[in-house]
């Protein structure tokens, strides 16, 4: 079982007071690097002010994609890059990451039709090795214009807070220690000893602690900038303005969409996409799945519930059956930093290829500090090396390329399956624990991969589950979260863990609540 990330609950402290490297931002950039660096063999330590995945990465659009929108900017390589990572991040994470059969529909009004042709010609060539639908046809009866060519291509969605956990729980196993509600209060470069000094302020503490680290990464998200200015005192080199995203989670489509995705052009020439989801459904009726409809720019000008609708009127435009927004079950808006050049470029044009912007600083010659202000969601693995390699000079001969590389081999928590796959797992899984539910054990499978075994032991039947809390979650669950994924509240429960939130009540919530506290009361009196 992996390491036990929350010992009982308890406010936990860094264990060391030097660290060879600490990540400020426990989202999907920061953990990834934390895997790497742990697995190269650098003593890491990462903080995180709130929960894991609790900013951006758990308000992404659900897509490790290739990203259509570089096809535009003819950035091919770039395209290739997303692929490559695309197929390392199924094989590493098979239960989070899921290719779909998907099409982009020809709108001749928005892009020419040559020029969509030959770009997702050379899409599908980069694609080759995965297989494509059989007849290439989108379901003509949910289109108005069926006529209309549809490029069938393949892509990814994943649950990405799990996927954060994940890279998390991978980090702690090589060694890295992990804490969430643990602030950076302070940050400041000391001469004397050339390391940087950290004051922390860990939850349910009321004195600050110190610690020092010879590097340090800034990979706060949207927070960046601030954070440098805030807590490190320093002025940002780079210039950022934040963008808005918008997800939407759509329930009772038209049963034909059968597990298809789709990809829309807007009038203003973005993509908006539209794929299945994995959010457990009610076990109670058969519900249709789910599906995200969402888009990474909607037009910034408008305001949250007129991006809503400038979506459902793009889509629908589109679609024979409208969707409503009384089908609308859940609603997210994520938010990611454009450099200033980048923002500049938008005003005029209306797609273009957002580039990574990274900070190299160490003015002082011995304490580096990077600071990432924006990255694509499918080059964070990516990242996590060119950061490492970054650091190489300062750590000798630590810090080798194939030190670098190394953790790209190793799966992600849950992800080792025994010569099988997902669908093979979960089969083996209902044999195994035959008296409880299929729609339970699917979601565990799918949400713990190969830890599931470990996650339910002996239990063999409903009532070895312990007290039901919430639909479809038990107290045995919800004791492995508070003691091994440092879960610490019901909202970091239902939301970034298990994905319940949108099938619970406030009366749910509440009775999850309260078992927590009784849980954490209960743990602090057997420490004593």
């Amino acid at each position: 079982m992996d390491h036990a990330a929350n010992v009982k609950g308890i406010a936990r402290l860094p264990m060391h007071s030097h660290y060879d490297l600490a990540i400020i931002g426990g989202g999907i950039n920061g953990t990834a690097i934390a895997a790497a660096a742990a697995s190269a063999g650098l003593s890491t330590v990462l903080l995180e002010s709130s929960d894991l995945a609790s900013g951006g990465s758990s308000n992404t659009l659900g897509l490790l994609s290739g990203d259509l929108n570089l096809l535009d900017q003819l950035a091919f390589d770039r395209v290739r890059q997303h692929l490559k990572e695309q197929q390392t991040a199924q094989r590493r994470a098979p239960h989070l990451v899921h290719p779909h059969h998907c099409f982009l529909l020809d709108q001749p009004e928005v892009r020419s039709s040559r020029r969509v042709n030959t770009g997702m010609k050379l899409y599908r060539h980069l694609q080759c090795h995965l297989p494509l639908p059989s007849n290439g046809l989108a379901p003509a009866k949910l289109l108005r214009k069926p006529q209309l060519t549809s490029y069938p291509y393949i892509d990814c969605s994943f649950d990405s807070s799990r996927y954060v956990i994940a890279q998390a729980l991978l980090a702690a196993n090589q060694g890295a220690e992990i804490f969430n509600y643990t602030p950076v209060m302070s940050a400041k470069r000391c001469q004397e000893s050339r390391r940087w000094h950290l004051w922390l302020l860990p939850q349910g503490q009321s004195q600050e602690q110190t610690i020092t680290t010879k590097a340090l990464i800034n990979a706060s998200g949207a927070d960046t900038g601030n954070l440098l200015g805030d807590t490190m005192q320093l002025e940002s080199r780079c210039q950022v303005t934040p963008i808005n995203s918008i997800s939407l989670v759509i329930r009772d489509l038209d049963p034909a969409f059968n597990q298809h995705g789709f990809c829309f052009q807007a009038p203003n020439r973005q993509l908006i996409q539209l794929i299945p989801c994995q959010l457990p459904q009610p076990r109670t009726t058969a519900a249709a799945p789910l599906f995200r409809l969402s888009c990474s720019t909607p037009p910034q000008q408008l305001e949250q519930q007129q991006q809503l609708q400038w979506l459902l009127d793009c889509v629908n435009q589109q679609l024979i059956t409208p969707i409503s927004r009384d089908q609308v079950v859940s609603r997210s808006r994520g938010q990611r930093n454009l450099c200033r050049e980048a923002w500049l470029k938008l005003q005029t044009e209306t797609i273009l290829a957002e580039p990574s912007l990274v900070d190299f600083d160490c003015r002082d010659g011995h304490s580096p500090l990077i600071n990432i202000f924006s990255s694509h969601l499918s080059a964070h693995r990516l990242m996590a090396e060119q950061t490492l390699e970054m650091l190489s000079p300062y750590f000798d001969d630590r810090l080798s390329r194939d030190k670098i590389q190394s953790h790209a081999q190793q799966p992600l928590s849950g992800g080792d399956f025994d010569h099988t796959d997902l669908s093979g797992f979960i089969e083996r899984l209902e044999a195994h624990y035959p008296q409880l539910t299929a729609g339970l054990l699917q979601r565990i499978a799918r949400q713990y991969g190969s830890n599931s075994r470990k996650l339910l032991g002996r239990r063999q039947t409903l009532k070895d589950l312990g007290k039901k809390l919430a639909p479809d979650l038990y107290a045995f669950e919800v004791d492995y979260l508070l003691q091994y994924e440092w879960a610490s509240c019901a909202e970091d429960i239902l939301k970034r863990r298990c994905s319940l939130e949108h099938l619970c009540s406030a009366v749910d919530v509440e009775r999850l609540e309260e078992y927590i506290k009784a849980h954490k009361q209960c743990w602090s009196q057997t420490s004593e």
